[in-house]
């Protein structure tokens, strides 16, 4: 699945940025395995979602999380989605945002969350850093959400 870096001051370059994603799904994985939770998969609607709000951190230079994550749930039509945010000063690598987000309690309960099973990352550079967005959803649409 091609990635894409939502820079505010540079033109992407996809090849590192598809790399950059394939090694954090292939962390994730490897950290879900270990819990015993079920691998996730990359998904575009998920990646278009978590890049706006990387692209969105990063102009704002803020960590605060989405307060329509609920509205924006039923809107999508997931049973469940969440959501982690990191920041670095310098370009992180895969294994530093995977190894930052286990470390934390509440950001490890959303990566290793029992009902994910599609997920969307996305990357932006701004003037201090670097901000990184994972966001992951439940695919199957809520049982009370009608045809």
């Amino acid at each position: 699945m091609a990635g894409v870096l939502l820079s505010l001051s540079a033109p992407a370059h996809a090849d590192a940025d598809a790399d950059f994603f394939q090694q954090t799904l292939t962390l994730i994985n490897q950290q879900r395995a270990k819990a015993g939770a079920r691998p996730v998969t990359l998904d575009d609607r998920l990646m278009n979602i978590a890049g706006e709000w990387a692209v969105k951190k990063a102009q704002v230079r803020d960590l605060e999380h989405r307060k329509n994550i609920g509205e924006l749930r039923g809107k999508l039509r997931y049973s469940f989605l969440n959501e982690n945010i990191y920041y670095y000063s310098a370009r992180p690598t895969a294994d530093r945002v995977v190894t930052a987000w286990m470390n934390s309690p509440a950001h490890r309960r959303g990566l290793l969350h029992a009902d994910l099973d599609q997920i969307g990352l996305g990357r932006a550079r701004g003037d201090d850093g670097y901000y990184v967005v994972f966001n992951g959803a439940d695919s199957h649409p809520p049982a009370n959400s009608g045809p």
